[in-house]
C-alpha cells in the first residue's frame, strides 16, 4: 500500500528557517570548555533522511578537536527527532571512550542503536515546546540543548582518572625499546643518524623516546631531532612522532617548516609553532595495531625514514621564512 504524500510548502520553508535559526544558536553558544564553529557548507550536512550542519568543536582545556553532525534526523526504522552526532569515521582517536563515558541528562538522551554513530537527542517533551515557542525562544532553547550535549562530549572525552594494567606498562616498554632499534636500524643514501640515549630530554612527564643527530649525506645540515611517543592528556595530539624544535635548530628551522608537508604516512602538527612534529597518521596507526611484531618494526623503521627523509630535503630547499610561503 503506498503511503498518502502530502505537499506542504509552510512545512518544506520550516526545514530551512530551522537551520538559520539553530546556526544563530550554536553561533551565540558560550562555554567555558568548548569552542564552535558551524559549517552549512559541508555536503553531507543535508540528506534524504537528514537536514543540519556540521560543526567544528575544540576543547578549550585539553585542545581536542570534534567534528559534529547536528540537526534533525528522520528515518522511520529509527529515532526521529533533533540529535547532536558524533561519529566514529571523523572522530575516531576519542570515539570507544565517549561512547563508553557519556551519560544522559535531563537535556539529551543518549542513543546507541547504531555502534558508528552516537546520537544525544533532545527529548520529545523538549521538542514539541520548542516548536510551540516564538523564535527568540526557539533559538534559546537550541542553543542551550546544543551546549549541553557539546561539552558532555568535551567532559567525556577528557581524562578524569587514569586507566593503567600490566600489560600496559609491560607495552611501554617494548614500544620504547622499538623507537631506539628502529633509530639504529634505519639507513639511508641521504642521512645518517647519532642516537644520544643519554639526553635528559628523552624521557618525561608525557614523552618517551631518544634524541638523535639527522645528518644530511651531503653535508649540508645536521638537526638535533627526537623520535618516540608524546601522550600528554592536555596536549593535542598525541602518539608516535618525530620532531625537531626551533631552540636546537635555529639554523634550519624556518626553512625545514616552510616545505613540510602532511601525507600518508605523517601528519605535520603547525599546533606549536617552534616545533615540527611529525605524526604517525591514522592509517598507519591502524595498519601498525594490525600488524605483526616483526611487521610492527618494519612499519617504524619506515615510518622515521619518511620523516627523516621529509626533513632532510626541506632543509636542503632555499633559505627561505614561513612568511614568504604562500598559503
Amino acid at each position: 500500500m503506498v503511503s498518502k504524500l502530502i505537499i506542504n510548502t509552510w512545512t518544506m520553508r520550516s526545514f530551512h528557517l530551522f537551520g538559520d535559526i539553530y546556526e544563530q544558536a550554536v553561533l551565540s553558544a558560550t562555554s567555558g570548555i568548548a569552542a564552535f564553529a558551524p559549517d552549512r557548507s559541508s555536503r553531507d550536512c543535508n540528506g534524504k533522511h537528514w537536514y543540519g550542519m556540521r560543526v567544528h568543536m575544540d576543547c578549550l582545556r585539553t585542545g581536542q578537536r570534534f567534528y559534529l553532525h547536528t540537526g534533525l534526523i528522520f528515518l522511520p526504522e529509527r529515532r526521529t527527532g533533533l540529535m547532536v552526532e558524533l561519529d566514529r569515521n571523523n572522530n575516531h582517536e576519542y570515539y570507544e571512550t565517549i561512547w563508553n563515558r557519556i551519560k544522559g541528562g535531563a537535556l539529551f538522551e543518549v542513543n546507541r542503536d547504531e555502534p558508528a554513530y552516537l546520537k544525544l537527542f533532545m527529548p520529545d517533551s523538549d521538542f514539541i515546546l520548542m516548536n510551540l515557542s516564538d523564535r527568540g525562544e526557539q533559538q534559546r532553547i537550541l542553543r542551550v540543548f546544543f551546549t549541553a550535549c557539546s561539552e558532555s562530549i568535551c567532559n567525556a572525552a577528557m581524562p578524569d582518572s587514569f586507566r593503567l594494567d600490566y600489560s600496559d606498562l609491560a607495552n611501554s616498554l617494548e614500544l620504547t625499546c622499538a623507537y631506539h632499534d628502529a633509530l639504529n636500524q634505519v639507513t639511508s643514501n641521504e642521512y645518517t643518524i647519532e642516537v644520544n640515549p643519554g639526553d635528559p630530554d628523552n624521557f618525561g612527564q608525557y614523552a618517551a623516546g631518544f634524541r638523535y643527530w639527522l645528518i644530511d649525506a651531503r653535508g649540508l645540515n645536521r638537526m638535533y631531532a627526537y623520535f618516540g611517543g608524546i601522550f600528554s592528556y592536555k596536549k593535542n595530539p598525541a602518539g608516535v612522532f618525530v620532531e625537531i624544535d626551533w631552540q636546537n635548530n635555529q639554523d634550519v628551522f624556518e626553512k625545514t617548516f616552510a616545505d613540510i608537508h602532511s601525507n600518508d604516512i605523517f601528519i605535520f602538527s603547525q599546533v606549536e609553532p617552534k616545533f615540527i612534529k611529525l605524526f604517525m597518521s591514522p592509517t598507519l596507526v591502524e595498519h601498525f595495531n594490525e600488524s605483526a611484531g616483526t611487521k610492527q618494526k618494519e612499519i617504524l623503521r619506515e615510518f622515521l625514514d619518511a620523516c627523516n627523509m621529509a626533513l632532510i630535503f626541506a632543509a636542503r630547499k632555499r633559505n627561505v621564512k614561513r612568511s614568504e610561503v604562500k598559503e
